[in-house]
Order: structure tokens, then C-alpha cells, then sequence
């Protein structure tokens, strides 16, 4: 009946569009009373299990979250490696980034 009667209220209120972003927002809720921290994994390549438990465990560590709910993207522009998007925080550990971070220093007026 709860159920029935939100979406009733989305329909009337000419909200039905937002759906999808309502759902994600009672989602972060939820794990947010859960004590889980959402975090996104883009990699150029889906990463296999031992990998994402590997990234998730680094997660615990730094947040201090006893869960950690990973989403896995593909994001082939990365080359190799991956980013980890963390409640605002990005760890970027593409290949990449780090060829963007050799230009800007090759690029650099050397010191004299």
C-alpha cells in the first residue's frame, strides 16, 4: 500500500521522471543506517573478484567502514588501472592519469 500510494503521489505530483533518482537516493540512505560505504570502481577492464575484494578491503581501511558496497564501470579511456570514486573523493590510479601527470611535469620550464 506505501509502495501504491508513493507512486500515485510521484504521478500526481508530475514527478515520475525523478524515479530513478529518488531510488538512488533511498539506496545511499539505506546503506548510510547500514553503516556501508558506496563506493564506484572504474577500471578499462571489469576487474575480477580477488581484485574488487582487494580494493574494497583498501576501502575499509581508509574510511573506516566495517561494509563496502562496490559498482563496478567500465571506463576503457583509463588505458589500464582504475578509480575509485569515494563519497566525493577520487584515488585515481590509471594509467591515464599517471601519463597526464609525466606530461605536465616533461612540459614544466626547467629550473635553473
Amino acid at each position: 500500500e506505501y509502495t501504491s500510494n508513493f507512486l500515485t503521489l510521484l504521478l500526481e505530483m508530475g514527478r515520475f521522471d525523478q524515479f530513478d533518482s529518488i531510488a538512488e537516493v533511498f539506496d545511499e540512505e539505506i546503506m548510510a543506517l547500514q553503516g556501508t560505504k558506496s563506493v564506484v570502481v572504474r577500471s578499462a577492464v571489469e576487474l575480477d573478484e580477488p581484485a574488487l575484494q582487494k580494493i574494497a578491503s583498501r576501502v575499509k581501511e581508509i574510511s573506516g567502514s566495517k561494509k563496502v558496497a562496490i559498482k563496478q564501470q567500465i571506463d576503457e579511456s583509463l588505458l589500464a588501472g582504475f578509480v575509485i570514486d569515494l563519497e566525493g573523493s577520487v584515488i585515481d590510479m590509471s594509467l591515464k592519469n599517471e601519463l597526464s601527470e609525466l606530461k605536465a611535469e616533461m612540459l614544466k620550464p626547467a629550473a635553473l
